[in-house]
């Protein structure tokens, strides 16, 4: 077995994967140009971890502010950097600061050159496509962002949960009136036939977030 784990390890880290989850699908617009590591990184997900660890929305709202010195910023949130450091959020951080740059994690000593080869990178114009295509083997994304790396899809919450938009926004969509069930499906078919025509490759749901 372990002589066969590095083969086995190998040969998976080598298959193209698709990425069915991405909150990356359109960079430029999801983040100002003057973004750095750190307030990119103390977003998100890992935003409530730090929260939870302590961390107040002033703080968090100073630290994602690349106008104020970077170390500075540091020392505001090293303590509940420290105690969510060992959350997946937190470790997805570390494990990243290493294999894209090389350091030892995110810490005091990393951050200048984290910070450096981060803002490099993403002067790059090629982020996405270095840290997904490159690093991450992945080939492509399922979401709806635009460019040779996404495939769009198309979100069904609406007909699963009629409440997600209301009757009034699905007769808009759709361009039909809904008196009844059959009014409903030909609506459904209406605005995802339109999708798939052009260009979604699927179909994806977030009901999760609305069910009781």
């Amino acid at each position: 077995m372990k002589r066969a784990y590095p083969d086995l390890h190998d040969a998976i880290a080598s298959m193209p994967m698709a990425d069915s989850h991405e909150h990356l699908e359109d960079y430029g617009d999801r983040y100002r140009d003057d973004d750095d590591l750190l307030s990119t990184y103390a977003s998100h997900y890992f935003a409530e971890d730090l929260a939870l660890a302590g961390a107040g929305p002033e703080l968090l709202a100073r630290v994602r502010d690349s106008g104020v010195d970077l170390a500075a910023r540091w020392d505001a949130i090293e303590p509940f950097w420290e105690a969510a450091r060992y959350t997946g959020y937190g470790q997805a951080l570390d494990l990243s600061v290493r294999g894209l740059y090389g350091l030892d994690g995110l810490r005091r000593e990393t951050l200048p050159e984290a910070n450096r080869a981060f803002m490099a990178l993403k002067g790059s114009g090629r982020l996405l496509d270095i840290v997904l295509r490159e690093k991450c083997g992945i080939e492509f994304a399922l979401c709806g962002g635009t460019g040779p790396l996404f495939r769009t899809v198309s979100y069904v919450n609406w007909y699963i949960c009629p409440s997600y938009y209301g009757l009034r926004d699905v007769e808009q969509m759709a361009g039909l009136r809904i008196r009844c069930f059959q009014d409903w499906l030909d609506a459904t078919e209406a605005i995802v036939g339109r999708e798939l025509a052009a260009g979604a490759v699927g179909l994806k749901t977030t009901v999760a977030y609305m069910r009781p």
